[in-house]
């Protein structure tokens, strides 16, 4: 807390602005630090869009640790044709000639609540100093927030996007004030996919395999694993109904609770 006094001594004194909840009488606070940790390089309509959805699921505290390790871009992104993802995040890196790329998040012009809070949360990952464990980034990353992919060549970096889209898919399945009728589809559907092939490897060791997600079959495997993800967080963070689940609550939910991205096999 100290440390975030001196490093924004004009945000810290912005009433409510030091809160680790989301409550509706602290959200033009929340908005208010919202405007300084963030360079919005977008038209009106997506930047209030954003900014609704940001205040209404991430803590004024969580909102002014985004600029912790630069100002992240908020950008729109065009898409050529459909399937394409609705959001990215890029992270903050070095190319080959050691020019520095900053964090910047992408999105599309309909991207859903679900994409938003999405691509904040691995942002989040990086810059929030809180974080431990399965909620702190899978990538290799150092100490000014810059992501290495050749720091460590053992690592399979397939496997690393893998563990890193499982935490953050299942984060915000959680933060969500109300469960996706469209659900996330990628990191579920690899999951489904993944686990058919193990099945089909080992038939004899269908049930076993089944009981590491909680469920009876393959069928609709994806959205019941979503469903299940969401449940399982939300009651450990000992969410209310239409509740967000924000901060420590959010992060200690995701360190003690998920395991998933353990049994993704490629």
């Amino acid at each position: 807390m100290k440390r975030f006094r001196q490093a924004h001594p004009y945000l810290s004194l912005i009433p409510g602005a030091m809160k680790d909840t989301a409550d509706a009488v602290d959200k033009k606070a929340r908005e208010q630090v919202l405007e300084r940790t963030v360079q919005f390089r977008c038209d009106r309509k997506m930047r209030k869009r954003v900014t609704d959805v940001v205040t209404d699921n991430f803590s004024a505290f969580e909102i002014m640790t985004f600029d912790d390790k630069g100002k992240p871009s908020i950008r729109p992104k065009t898409f050529k044709g459909q399937g394409e993802k609705k959001g990215d995040y890029g992270r903050k890196s070095l190319d080959d000639k050691n020019e520095l790329f900053k964090a910047e998040i992408e999105l599309r012009k309909n991207a859903s609540e679900y994409t938003i809070i999405h691509e904040f949360v691995h942002h989040s990952r990086v810059v929030d100093w809180r974080r431990r464990g399965y909620s702190k980034t899978a990538y290799p990353t150092d100490e000014k927030g810059i992501f290495h992919d050749h720091e460590d060549s053992s690592l399979d970096m397939n496997k690393v996007m893998l563990a890193e889209e499982a935490a953050t898919v299942a984060e915000t399945a959680m933060r969500c004030r109300k469960g996706q009728k469209d659900y996330p589809y990628t990191y579920y559907d690899h999951l489904e996919t993944q686990t058919k092939k193990r099945i089909a490897a080992h038939p004899e060791k269908r049930d076993k395999i089944l009981s590491e997600f909680d469920v009876d079959s393959t069928e609709d495997f994806g959205r019941e694993t979503y469903r299940k993800d969401r449940k399982m967080l939300r009651t450990s963070a000992h969410a209310k109904y239409g509740e967000p689940v924000v901060g420590m609550k959010a992060f200690r939910a995701v360190e003690e609770k998920f395991r998933k991205h353990e049994n993704i096999k490629n």
